[in-house]
This record gives C-alpha cells, sequence and structure tokens, in this order.
C-alpha cells in the first residue's frame, strides 16, 4: 500500500514538473513592438458602431487565442466584441477604421469571420486581420480607448500581454 501511494505522489509530481518546464517560458509569446500605434476617426452622433485595426500580431509560437479587448475604454464607448477576418477578404486591404453605415468595400459587415476566443494563432500576421468593435454611446468627444489587453492559452496556463496601441474618436 505504502508503496502505490510513493507511487502515485511520484507521479503526480513529475506530471506537474513536466508542466512547469513546457510552461515555464510562457507570457511572452506575442512579439509587442516598441512602437505606438494611434488610430483617430471622426464620428457624429451616438448609437453608432466603429470598428479598429487591432495591432498585428506576431506570435513566437503558436497560441490559442481567449480574447482580445481594450485594456482601458472611456465612458461612452462599449465594447462590443473582436474577430479574426482572413485579409485577403478585403479588396484593397482592412482599413484601419471603418464606421458602421459607411459603404465601401472595407466593410466588415459583409465580409466572413470567426470569433477571437478559440482561434489558433501561429506565425506572421500577413494572412489576417483582427477588428474589434465598440458602440459610441456619447455625444461627448474625444473617446479613446488606450491598449489592447490580449488574453491567450500557451502551454498549461492562460497568459495576458498588452498592446502599446490607442484608438480615438473625435
Amino acid at each position: 500500500m505504502r508503496g502505490r501511494i510513493i507511487a502515485v505522489v511520484g507521479l503526480l509530481v513529475a506530471v506537474l514538473l513536466v508542466g512547469r518546464l513546457v510552461d515555464r517560458n510562457q507570457g511572452n509569446a506575442i512579439k509587442v513592438g516598441d512602437g505606438e500605434t494611434t488610430v483617430g476617426l471622426p464620428v457624429a452622433g451616438r448609437d453608432v458602431d466603429v470598428y479598429f485595426y487591432a495591432a498585428d500580431l506576431e506570435v513566437r509560437e503558436p497560441i490559442q487565442l481567449v480574447q482580445v479587448v481594450p485594456r482601458v475604454a472611456d465612458d461612452g464607448l462599449k465594447f462590443v466584441e473582436a474577430r479574426v477576418y482572413r485579409r485577403d477578404a478585403f479588396p484593397g486591404g482592412a482599413y484601419m477604421s471603418w464606421t458602421a453605415g459607411n459603404p465601401s468595400a472595407g466593410d466588415p459587415t459583409g465580409v466572413a469571420s470567426v470569433p477571437v476566443d478559440g482561434y489558433r494563432l501561429s506565425g506572421d500576421p500577413g494572412d489576417r486581420v483582427i477588428l474589434f468593435k465598440v458602440r459610441v454611446t456619447s455625444v461627448e468627444r474625444p473617446l479613446k480607448v488606450s491598449g489592447l489587453r490580449i488574453t491567450y492559452r500557451n502551454g498549461f496556463r492562460q497568459h495576458t500581454q498588452y498592446v502599446n496601441a490607442n484608438y480615438e474618436i473625435r
């Protein structure tokens, strides 16, 4: 009996140790540049949906996205969702920002997309575009989103990294 307990405990310790070793260098899988992006957009009124281009997310190793959300958003902006699009689905490329009701080839509402949650990200961002949508709920201006919080799974744990990208509605 004592031998079985020791074997089970030893196996448990080995599994935890292997998990820790596999996961020890995680939490920095996304290559976050030193630069800072600022995207501005004039929007009249309220109850308007606005799409913004999330920063290109290049990864050091494959990860599974969980969430892409604003780090800080002013009152008057309500985060709606973030989705992944194929870059080639936008003739001429995806816009840095787009306002609902603005007819154009860059209209993300007419383009197939998938939710961010569960999306496997690997390598260079050349074939995909991540857009996040906010709803303007105020007539106050300017309204700002400061940074993005990227949550992902890699290894046995969930990790969070921040991207210094700023968005402004004027």
